[in-house]
């Protein structure tokens, strides 16, 4: 330092200007001088520790050392929301992977948590506009993660657009042609953010979402289907129609052709456990004056009743025969069957449209009745009058039929 005052007192005497001074008007612009010499080193150290704290923020190991850091920044004069939304958007462009998604979710939290409500309505407007133009079939896992970060930044306009997102993949759904990747796309935007934020989605509308997703998936991938099912039941318990599409799935996991018998295996067993449990979950879900006799079906909501107790009582029988357990006695398939059977009969077999031929499938096959006694020939024959022939599971059983009757002509 004495180095320093001697040199700069030197140097400051031979400008011209200053050589017009006295002495002590030189010790004077010298002390200024230092005096801003040590305001600017300091204000420079204090720029570099914030920018280290800020450094630290971003690739700290817990959000919690990041928030502490990023406090620290700030009490030291530094904006932290500018490198936090550069690194958020820097994040957005990375690969999809659990890692990348983690760390894109946490800066979006982050930046909540410091930026101005002006730049965090920029942001979210620029991340919208992204999501909006990336939604489609081949980046699912794109547009979840925009879905997730938008959530963390402004949950109620998120929310807005998932109920928003809904109603165009039901659209999608009914279109003609449907629209199915599209409302798959628009459906799996939406589960991103389920149950984080408030979308004004009913559970029974989400539980409908998972059984049309399920529904598109069955013939692709059938086992993603019967999860998608299985969420349904979970987050709506009163979905009669996600209790039968998921024991008949798990049913048509086991079925096979009566002329080639297999030999059930464990997973196959499991199969029929859970299809038996889950039909009868749902038949119980229906009050048991909707399971027999007339009804009205020009009401929908029993109509609704009435057939899917139907259904589940003909998957439950269907899937005890398969199972053959202790507990699948031939008398309790009858028990289950026969009373289908009736409620389809005396509903004059739900009208046009809808066929009924299962429960005489599964009864035909539980009791195998001589084809020659009018009983016999009834029941085989009513396999036929009530499949439909475009399903190949339908074809199957018009197969059976026609090889017990072996030539019996059936009467219109």
């Amino acid at each position: 330092l004495g180095f320093f005052w001697k040199n700069a007192q030197g140097m400051l005497s031979s400008l011209p200007g200053i050589q017009r001074l006295k002495p002590w008007g030189i010790m004077l612009v010298l002390q200024c001088v230092v005096v801003v010499a040590v305001v600017v080193g300091a204000a420079t150290t204090i720029s570099i520790a914030a920018d280290d704290l800020i450094t630290q923020a971003l690739t700290a190991s817990d959000e919690g050392s990041a928030r502490a850091a990023l406090a620290d920044a700030e009490i030291l004069g530094a904006d932290v929301s500018v490198p936090l939304e550069r690194e958020l958007m820097q994040a957005l462009d990375t690969p999809n992977t659990t890692t990348n998604d983690e760390q894109a979710i946490r800066l979006a939290r982050l930046y909540a948590a410091y930026a101005s409500e002006e730049m965090r309505r920029v942001t979210v407007g620029d991340i919208d506009t992204n999501l909006r133009d990336l939604v489609g079939p081949q980046t699912y896992a794109e547009t979840q993660r925009l879905m997730q970060v938008l959530a963390q930044l402004d949950p109620l306009h998120t929310g807005a657009i998932a109920r928003e997102f809904y109603d165009r993949a039901i659209a999608e759904f009914v279109a003609q042609p449907p629209q199915t990747p599209l409302a798959l796309a628009h459906i799996n935007a939406i589960f991103a953010v389920n149950g984080q934020i408030s979308t004004g989605i009913s559970d029974a509308e989400i539980s409908y979402a998972y059984l049309l997703h399920g529904q598109a998936l069955e013939t692709t991938d059938p086992s993603s289907a019967l999860n998608d099912y299985r969420q349904a039941i979970t987050v709506y318990a009163d979905n009669l129609e996600a209790y039968y599409v998921l024991a008949s799935g798990l049913l048509v996991e086991v079925e096979f052709d009566p002329a080639s018998p297999i030999e059930l295996t464990t997973e196959h067993r499991a199969s029929l456990n859970e299809a038996v449990r889950v039909a009868a979950t749902g038949q119980a879900r229906i009050a048991p004056n909707f399971c027999r006799g007339d009804q009205d079906l020009t009401n929908a909501a029993t109509f609704q009743h009435s057939w899917y107790c139907f259904l589940l009582m003909t998957t439950e029988g269907g899937a005890r025969f398969l199972r053959s357990g202790a507990d699948d006695t031939t008398s309790t398939i009858i028990g289950l069957l026969q009373p289908a059977i009736g409620l389809a009969e005396e509903n004059n077999h739900f009208g046009a449209g809808y066929s009924t031929a299962e429960a005489y499938y599964w009864l035909a096959r539980a009791t195998e009745p001589d084809p020659l006694t009018a009983e016999g020939r009834e029941l085989y024959c009513n396999i036929i009058r009530q499949l439909d022939r475009a399903r190949p599971r339908h074809v199957g059983w018009l197969q059976y039929a026609n090889q017990r009757l072996n030539g019996i002509q059936c009467i219109p």
